[in-house]
């Protein structure tokens, strides 16, 4: 099972003409996960056609404004539209009475049950499931509270050749070839799985680490993904204000993604003063070569 990605904001801080503030709308079959909520995530979503009742789960990283304030007006639409299905949303302590406040003092509700689940962990953890991915948070370090997110689709059985099959082999059966089992008919006869079946796809996995400085501590947590998303706010020229800031630079996220051996690179969350990212791509191509520098509006297949 694939995984694509929607790029819907890649500023920091503040948006510019040209960038949305953070937010990422993760797909896995006709599901959608987002990972954090800048302001204005609703019009992006909008705009590239993404149906927010299609989002099962919220991951917000941490609570600078950058990063989550776009999410009660979105909540908020979503119960305008008239959402039913229920919503759950992950982030640090603080987030849900947040989004409870503001429905206080306007002394309003939602349409739909919203499942809140405050985050406190200090390794990598589990935290979500479903019929198409498992989630896994774990820290990165920010000036405050922060997290990552590795998602991981589910394993899925051997693909049936239908072409191949003897017709009287019964249903019952066949569910075992997609198992990977060979299957004896009741007069013997042995239907091996390698000849009617196709191999089930790899796992695919993507790890998000949202604002942090460099870390070597989070290698464990994403050794080998098929894709990193890795903040890279500056360029080397501001090196110290990344470190004062807790923020990392391009060629800080060419490293991580080297030193962690993944597939492939993806960096955003730019600093405002940047009119291009040509910078950033350059530089941290000297530590790894098989990056993009994110734009708002790109589809990162994974």
């Amino acid at each position: 099972m694939s995984l694509s990605l929607k790029i819907l904001g890649t500023s920091s801080a503040t948006f510019t003409k040209e960038r949305n503030q953070t937010a990422q709308a993760l797909k896995s079959n006709s599901s959608y996960y987002l990972i954090d909520c800048g302001e204005g995530t609703q019009i992006q979503l909008k705009k590239y056609s993404i149906k927010t009742n299609k989002i099962d789960a919220v991951f917000i990283s941490h609570l600078h404004g950058d990063h989550y304030l776009g999410l009660f007006g979105l909540l908020s639409s979503m119960s305008l539209k008239g959402r039913e299905k229920r919503l759950s949303i992950f982030g640090p302590k603080g987030l849900q009475e947040i989004i409870t406040i503001q429905l206080q003092a306007s002394q309003s509700c939602f349409s739909y049950q919203i499942d809140f689940q405050e985050i406190n962990v200090d390794t990598i953890t589990q935290i979500y499931q479903d019929k198409n991915i498992k989630v896994e948070v774990f820290p990165v370090y920010h000036r405050i509270e922060c997290y990552g997110y590795k998602f991981t689709t589910l394993p899925e059985g051997y693909k049936i050749i239908k072409s191949t099959l003897p017709k009287n082999i019964p249903l019952i059966k066949i569910k075992n070839l997609t198992k990977g089992k060979d299957v004896i008919l009741d007069d013997g006869t042995v239907i091996p799985y390698q000849k009617h079946t196709t191999p089930p796809p790899a796992v695919a996995t993507y790890a998000y680490c949202a604002d942090t400085r460099y870390a070597l501590e989070i290698l464990p947590y994403i050794q080998g993904v098929d894709t990193l998303y890795h903040e890279a706010t500056f360029t080397e020229e501001f090196a110290n204000r990344a470190e004062t800031t807790f923020h990392a630079t391009a060629s800080q996220a060419g490293l991580i993604a080297h030193q962690a051996q993944v597939k492939q690179l993806i960096i955003g969350h730019y600093s405002a003063r940047y009119k291009t990212n040509e910078v950033h791509l350059q530089e941290a191509k000297v530590e790894f070569d098989n990056i993009i520098a994110l734009n708002d509006g790109d589809l990162i297949q994974i």
